[in-house]
């Protein structure tokens, strides 16, 4: 693909294309000859940050293998699937026609113009005609330093058999979903979703926009935060942050009337207010491991001094699928009715990891968990009730039991719920 040129542009207003790719595998990250698409000689597909804004797609869609070519084009050693390099930042945008197709293009001012969904997944272990496994990799990495950002509503997925997140994602207002490819984490005994201490996830509220009779881009409404979702075997360090906070902002809601009497829908006759935005929704699905020491936000934007707001705080979920899990990976028994499947404590369990794969240990080196691999999944009170969320759902999904492990306080504005799936 080096080289090519590849274009999804739509009218003005109309949504762009979808474009989806599938290789050895897939890198982006800022090259040093200055080349958007480059393909070397193992097969590996190099992205510039440019890639994603120049085409006109509103859609992305791309699959890594985890394979290497050898010098023949056949099969040789394995190599990351996908990965966004350390310190490169995607901003992908859509442009459009100016006017006819083929002419110039046209970029709409940001909150007016589509967001652009990014879809990063690999694919299971490969096998021959044999059903012999190739040894492919199977890992998504967000390296340190890097980010992935998308425009108000827009969508950010990551799917693969480990994921290594050390960056940021942002899509404010709309949703982050980060998910352990299907049957592959309940397979492993490791964490193969992992957040790192430096590592953010923002899908907060922001303002939107509309254009006036002029063209001129105000402030039409405040939206409310979006979604995050985990899934898989997962480790989220302390520092980490989850946010899906609602925001606050002035906004032009309300047509006014110039002194001509007739109303322009112009910008400077439309009376400003104070609006607030509510708050969103994060939830956490583990399968056989959940540590997370992050800070979680929730709560509704608020400005100084109102008591009286519309806006309402968000949701956190907590679930684990570990009692419909044989406890010992190869056979088939499962967790009795009463085992401990979700463990809420009062504070965030204390616990070290490094790096992914490894085992999650206490303070002093013991690895968490019994014989048949119980105790794996802890939540602390303390992060849920610091996150300001209005409803709490803790879950255990399928068989087995929550246990509350000595004095724990749960707060939460509306609902909490406790084991309504055990």
């Amino acid at each position: 693909m080096t080289g090519a040129t590849l274009r999804g542009f739509a009218g003005v207003g109309k949504n762009g294309g979808s474009l989806s790719l599938q290789a050895p595998a897939i890198l982006m990250n800022e090259p040093a000859d200055g080349q958007v698409v480059t393909t070397d000689i193992a097969g590996k597909l190099s992205l510039a940050p440019e890639f994603f804004g120049n085409g006109g797609f509103e859609t992305f869609s791309l699959t890594g293998l985890g394979v290497a070519l050898d010098k023949g084009g056949s099969l040789g050693d394995a190599q990351t699937a996908i990965a966004v390099a350390r310190g490169t930042v995607l901003s992908p945008m859509s442009q459009n026609w100016a006017s006819l197709p083929g002419g110039p293009v046209y970029l709409a001012p940001e909150g007016i113009r589509g967001p652009v969904n990014l879809t990063l997944k690999t694919v299971g272990p490969l096998t021959d005609i044999n059903h012999d496994e190739l040894g492919n990799s199977v890992d998504l990495v967000l390296g340190d330093k890097s980010e992935i950002a998308t425009e108000a509503g827009g969508k950010v997925a990551l799917t693969g058999g480990t994921i290594d997140v050390l960056g940021s994602i942002a899509a404010p207002a709309g949703s982050i979903t980060v998910t352990q490819s299907a049957g592959y984490a309940s397979s492993l005994k490791q964490p193969t979703v992992h957040f790192g201490a430096a590592s953010t996830l923002t899908a907060s509220g922001t303002a939107a926009y509309k254009l006036d009779l002029f063209g001129e881009r105000y402030k039409s409404d405040e939206l409310d935060g979006g979604t995050i979702s985990v899934s898989g075997n997962i480790v989220a360090e302390k520092g980490s942050q989850f946010n899906v906070s609602g925001s606050v902002d002035t906004i032009f809601a309300l047509l006014g009337t110039p002194s001509d009497g007739f109303p322009s829908n112009a910008k400077t006759d439309l009376v400003s207010q104070t609006k607030e935005s509510s708050g969103g929704e994060i939830d956490f699905s583990g399968d056989r491991i959940l540590f997370v020491a992050s800070t979680l936000l929730g709560g509704a934007g608020h400005f100084a001094g109102n008591t009286g707001t519309a806006a309402s705080n968000g949701t956190l979920t907590v679930t684990t699928k570990r009692g419909g899990l044989a406890l010992d990976v190869g056979d088939n028994v499962l967790p009795a009715p009463n085992d401990p499947v979700l463990i809420l404590s009062a504070a965030t369990p204390s616990f070290t990891y490094d790096p992914l794969k490894n085992e999650v240990t206490d303070a002093t080196g013991n690895v968490y968990g019994d014989v048949n691999g119980l105790g794996q999944l802890r939540f602390g009170a303390d992060i849920i009730n610091g996150g300001k969320f209005a409803t709490v759902k803790l879950s255990a999904d399928n068989r087995g039991a929550i246990q509350v492990q000595g004095t724990v306080s749960l707060t939460a504005d509306r609902q909490i719920t406790l084991a309504d799936g055990g």
